[in-house]
């Protein structure tokens, strides 16, 4: 995984590549659960491993398909997010179950960690364009036929 030399944080191509990874495991997860889980523990996690999934699709890095939500907003949410996702077990009342208890409180330290380390560059220096790819075949106003 590449480093800002001069921020010592993750770069958005980085910690994209760890989001992916967080969303299969949150993805494989329920399958580690001992029998008699509750239903709600199984469905919480593919309810979080959908919600970061979207949330990297609709943001403004490599990884993203849609330039909604900027890299620095997306990092924000995840700092939301990690505290909820430590309390959910308690929240949603299958706290009592450790492996699932331990997904949740796992995934919440690791969004935490992710959005303490990217990179805090300037929005240009990692910004995806808006504008089209110029036409190349296209001749110049001035030398027209």
């Amino acid at each position: 995984m590449r480093r800002s030399p001069d921020t010592g944080t993750l770069s958005p191509d980085a910690h994209g590549a760890l989001d992916s990874v967080l969303i299969c495991v949150l993805a494989m997860a329920p399958a580690m659960f001992p029998a008699g889980t509750p239903r709600v523990a199984v469905l919480a996690c593919y309810a979080v491993m959908l919600v970061l999934w979207v949330l990297s699709m609709l943001t403004r890095y490599s990884f993203g398909i849609s330039s909604a939500i900027r890299f620095r907003a997306h990092g924000v949410i995840e700092m939301v997010l990690a505290p909820l996702l430590v309390a959910l077990p308690w929240l949603a009342g299958f706290a009592e179950w450790p492996r699932a208890r331990a997904v949740f409180v796992l995934a919440g330290v690791a969004v935490l960690l992710l959005g303490l380390t990217a990179e805090r560059l300037p929005e240009r220096d990692y910004e995806i364009p808006d504008e089209p790819p110029i036409d190349r075949g296209a001749l110049p106003p001035h030398q027209g036929p």
